[in-house]
């Protein structure tokens, strides 16, 4: 049981992000595609040591009991978000 804990923690460590790759930084705000609303702001970007993609936690602005943990491929490739320029 310790075993898998501990393999548990290595994989979805909340170790935060400290690379180079992309240009997404927390307090960044995306809106989701095909909806009106809501507003999402980025609040974590953590490494996962199974993926080359950061995990982003991204919590909705209106709402803000409701949050999401996206990859961070989701938020580029801007089919279900696309950022907001001020």
């Amino acid at each position: 049981m310790a075993n898998q804990l501990h393999m548990l923690k290595n994989i979805f460590g909340n170790t935060p992000y400290r690379g180079a790759q992309g240009h997404i930084a927390v307090g960044d705000r995306f809106e989701a595609v095909n909806q009106k609303l809501p507003v999402w702001i980025v609040e974590r970007i953590s490494t996962v040591a199974s993926s080359q993609f950061p995990l982003i936690s991204i919590r909705c602005e209106t709402k803000p009991d409701l949050q999401k943990i996206v990859s961070q491929a989701v938020l580029e490739d801007g089919i279900a978000f696309k950022p907001i320029v001020n």
